[in-house]
């Protein structure tokens, strides 16, 4: 199924789990049908070809030198000793900027306008990493846009990048959800400061 037809067909706010064993989930608060399950998982494959992204790492140097960064594992990086929980990427040029805990993404700027990362959050408890909807300043040609059919599907393929990212720098079997949302968050952790 194209992703156009499955974001025409279910929406662009769908929550989305690529699970570390490989499979395709829409977790509780998801709430989606076993329809949706089964288009989903004809979507992921054709969404790896997008020849848009780039799936490098390439730390802000400003940004870097204030964390213990592994390239190996992004997600094994550490502010002033701690976990990092969250990370912002920009999925064109491959500018990774990381967050001390428990700052917010705004927090850590780089060479892009804030809305042209992909923000991510990782519970390393969980071993899971999410990735909120991506809507760039790049799509938008004024304050008033909306956020439409193909709007989402760019989305989707950022989040999908972000995704392979991820998996080959240190998060291959970690569970990668898309789409999460606050309420999604507090509702999953009982915490209200993402």
């Amino acid at each position: 199924m194209d992703r156009m037809d499955f974001f025409r067909r279910w929406g662009s706010d769908l929550i989305v789990t690529f699970e570390g064993s490989g499979g395709v989930s829409i977790p509780p608060y998801g709430a989606a049908g076993d329809a949706v399950r089964a288009d989903l998982s004809k979507v992921d494959r054709i969404a790896r070809s997008s020849p848009r992204f780039t799936t490098r790492a390439v730390p802000n140097p400003t940004n870097v030198r204030q964390f213990e960064y592994d390239p190996n594992d992004i997600l094994a990086t550490r502010s002033w000793g701690k976990p990092i929980e969250k990370f912002s990427w920009n999925p064109v040029t491959g500018e990774i900027l990381f967050v001390h805990p428990p700052q917010q993404h705004a927090t850590a700027t780089g060479n892009a306008p804030f809305d042209d990362y992909v923000w991510g959050i990782i519970l390393h408890d969980r071993r899971k990493v999410l990735f909120r909807p991506f809507w760039p300043t790049w799509m938008r040609s004024t304050p008033y846009d909306t956020f439409g059919e193909e709007e989402a599907a760019v989305s989707f393929d950022a989040q999908w990048h972000a995704k392979e990212l991820i998996e080959s720098h240190g998060g291959k079997g970690w569970d990668i959800e898309m789409n999460t949302s606050n309420r999604a968050l507090a509702e999953m952790t009982g915490r209200y400061n993402w």
